[in-house]
């Protein structure tokens, strides 16, 4: 091999690399721009509110005559619209017992056909927001026994994803 051979071939490196960036260069720009005008970004999985909920026994706000079960605390993050919420309440075995959504009717409350939300909650602006109790009560044709084990969700029914997933002990 020449000397000028040699020279000619190493000339043509530099314009082979430089096409295959420029390809590589449009297929990426190719396949930003179809994504923003297909929107694949935007079909994204929503995820559910960021927010601290705590379940516990009521008996520590029992009224007389009033058979108060538990209640779900909302002790910081976001605020929750009631009309994305289901309260779901099983036996420890996983039966489910009873799920519970929101009327936004008036007066606006949770109901199920075995619990209900006691009528001395402040949700009627539709929002479960920091500080907010809900008080979850036995409907007049259910009779839970004491001692019981309930597992209780919480779910954000945009996501389906669980906001709180825990259990309380009811007496």
């Amino acid at each position: 091999m020449s000397r000028e051979n040699f020279v000619r071939e190493e000339k043509a490196v530099s314009p082979v690399i430089g096409v295959i960036l420029m390809v590589a260069i449009t297929v990426i720009l190719a396949a930003v721009i179809a994504s923003f005008v297909f929107g694949l970004g935007a079909k994204a999985p929503k995820s559910a509110p960021q927010a601290q909920l705590a379940i516990a026994d009521s008996t520590d706000s029992l009224d007389s005559g009033v058979d108060k079960v538990f209640t779900i605390s909302h002790q910081g993050g976001d605020a929750i619209s009631c009309s994305n919420m289901k309260i779901l309440v099983y036996y420890r075995n996983d039966t489910l017992i009873d799920t519970l959504t929101y009327r936004t009717s008036a007066p606006h409350y949770f109901n199920g056909s075995n619990f209900k939300l006691n009528s001395s909650n402040t949700i009627d602006d539709g929002r479960f927001d920091p500080g907010d109790v809900l008080i979850i009560e036995e409907a007049s044709n259910f009779d839970i026994s004491s001692g019981e084990i309930l597992k209780v969700k919480v779910l954000d029914t945009v996501s389906n994803q669980p906001i709180l997933d825990g259990q309380v002990q009811v007496w």
